[in-house]
């Protein structure tokens, strides 16, 4: 008998240990990668990933340089999925962080196919809390570096912040030395009863890095979560974020930043659950292609008939810098309330050459002119971004990687 793809993929993986993981193991072993026959993934194709020579390692040894990387004054590196602590600082921290034994962590079920090979795979789990009433003085940041040849990092991260807690979060995603790595992340965020939580996301995994992140939330009473997703590399990135917004008086809002070169192609989708009323939610997406590369946007947000005085905004841009660079964009909304506001919007074009040629006739060169309109194309996103080093942060990858001062 033909052996199947996935089990082609899993030939060099080690097995898991534990019950949990192998029942996980087992589940996946029995699931199909998906195909552009699924609605869900119809623009974007996996072969590349379930093409894939993975292996996955238990300890890494070696110093990585992450300096010029490190945002805040606390953070926890993960190097190939494998928890770092010589290379952390985080002890001072009001998060309080622990890891879990994947043998005995509690895994979820109901998963896809990426799901359950994360939780068959993940070396220990991250637990990051903050409790009742706590309001951090600064963010966590947690660095997930990517390193060598032909390696699968799973990583699994929980996180709990408690009534009326304030807390933030910048997770970075690196390469170093590596060379088709396949990163497969899993989030679970729980804000709780006038709470607060801010995720910054910078995906920055150079050459020909595969990344496949699932980040689920779920909103309690007068809670706020805010999610800014900035992808500038990796050669097939696919984001889903999937937000449960159980009680009233809620607010949720969503940026992104897509930079496209080369053949790369990063896919968002989004999906936001308005379960009861008086709540509020705001996405704004703004996608730059150039080269070969492609995009995909797909934002889904749903109003329950139990969902009364809903404001619900969606909002998608995309910018083509060539011909040959393309994006397929397909916001929705399923209204089953009857008093609400909500719109929703896509655009797609190229640069106005007469601002560019206007650009050009005050002495600022074409290349100059186009970083410039872009440059003002993205601020509305950016601008939401409330933390002055994270948008520092920003701005240095655009210059350092693009050569653009914004």
């Amino acid at each position: 008998m033909a052996e199947s793809k996935i089990e082609k993929f899993a030939q060099n993986i080690i097995p898991p240990q534990g019950q949990n993981q192998t029942e996980a193991w087992e589940k996946f072993l029995a699931s199909e990668f998906p195909t552009t026959r699924d609605e869900y993934w119809k623009y974007t194709r996996v072969g590349k990933i379930a093409n894939g020579n993975y292996k996955n390692v238990d300890r890494v040894e070696d110093h990585i340089n992450i300096t010029d990387d490190i945002v805040c004054k606390d953070y926890l590196v993960v190097v190939n999925g494998v928890i770092r602590e010589d290379l952390s600082q985080y002890t001072k921290t009001k998060f309080k962080v622990e890891f879990e034994s994947a043998e005995t962590a509690e895994l979820n079920d109901g998963l896809d196919v990426f799901g359950w090979l994360n939780n068959a795979t993940i070396n220990r789990k991250i637990s990051i809390k903050l409790g009742k009433g706590e309001r951090t003085d600064g963010p966590l940041q947690l660095i997930f570096v990517g390193y060598g040849k032909n390696i699968l990092q799973s990583s699994l991260v929980d996180v709990e912040v408690g009534d009326n807690a304030e807390g933030e979060l910048v997770f970075s995603y690196l390469g170093r030395n590596s060379e088709e790595v396949f990163t497969n992340f899993y989030s679970r965020m729980h804000v709780g009863k006038n709470a607060s939580l801010s995720v910054n996301k910078f995906q920055l995994e150079e050459g020909s890095t595969s990344h496949v992140s699932n980040d689920n939330i779920v909103q309690e009473n007068s809670s706020r979560f805010t999610i800014n997703t900035n992808t500038l590399y990796g050669q097939l990135v696919r984001n889903n974020l999937n937000i449960r917004v159980t009680s009233e008086n809620c607010e949720t809002n969503l940026n992104g930043i897509v930079m496209g070169h080369g053949n790369n192609h990063v896919d968002n989708h989004t999906f936001v659950s308005h379960d009861k009323s008086h709540c509020v939610s705001n996405e704004n997406y703004k996608y730059v292609m150039d080269d070969k590369s492609t995009g995909v946007f797909n934002g889904r947000v749903i109003v329950q008939k139990d969902a009364q005085q809903i404001n619900a905004f969606q909002s998608n841009g995309n910018i083509l810098l060539s011909d040959t660079a393309s994006i397929n964009a397909k916001p929705e909304l399923e209204i089953y309330a009857d008093d609400v506001k909500c719109s929703h919007g896509s655009t797609t074009g190229q640069l106005d050459e007469n601002a560019i040629f206007y650009l050009q006739t005050r002495g600022i060169s074409k290349r100059n002119a186009e970083k410039m309109l872009v440059a003002a194309f993205i601020a509305e996103v950016i601008e939401e971004y409330e933390n002055e080093d994270v948008r520092s942060y920003l701005f240095r990858q655009f210059e350092q990687r693009f050569g653009w001062v914004l």
